[in-house]
């Protein structure tokens, strides 16, 4: 067969270890598929503060926003991973995709927040047990508010955690 002479090879490629980016972003996705169904699993319970009937996705993306901070912050544990590569940043490192596009993009969930605010809005959940319509409003902003500020301390407690992780840990890595 006939090819083109100005079109590159896979092994050609700058970034020529892109399946084993792919195979580890695609095994990392089924790790966090089952972390996630854990974690809905574990805080269905009855009298929980956060209830909802197939488990609430607010721990889920608390989970993912901290994984996906610390990931993201922990400078010198990547520096020391880049030590003896040639590559020069840590999001060239097959690893590093792997967590953040596999395993936190299949833990989080967007969809599901929007379907749980959507259902403790309309009042499916509780089944018609508010007093009036007044109630619904105050349901909305009450799981919004909640699913987005337990993630957005997720973030900022991984953020701390990586500061904390790259002070104590690296070191002794390193050694």
């Amino acid at each position: 067969f006939w090819r083109p002479s100005n079109i590159l090879t896979v092994e050609d490629t700058p970034f020529s270890n892109r399946f084993l980016i792919q195979l580890l972003v695609v095994s990392f996705s089924v790790a966090g598929n089952m972390c996630r169904t854990s974690i809905q699993d574990l805080t269905l319970y009855n009298n929980s503060f956060i209830n909802y009937n197939g488990g609430t996705v607010v721990w889920v993306n608390f989970a993912a926003c901290f994984v996906m901070s610390w990931t993201n912050n922990a400078v010198k544990f990547w520096s020391l991973v880049l030590e003896g590569s040639n590559k020069t940043s840590m999001k060239q490192i097959a690893l590093h995709s792997g967590i953040t596009s596999g395993f936190c993009g299949s833990l989080s969930t967007f969809s599901s927040m929007m379907i749980e605010i959507f259902f403790k809005t309309v009042d499916l959940v509780n089944n018609d047990q508010l007093p009036n319509n007044g109630y619904r409003v105050m349901e909305f902003f009450a799981t919004s508010i909640t699913h987005i500020a337990v993630p957005i301390f997720g973030h900022i407690c991984g953020l701390q955690f990586a500061l904390l992780f790259d002070c104590l840990i690296t070191p002794r890595i390193s050694k």
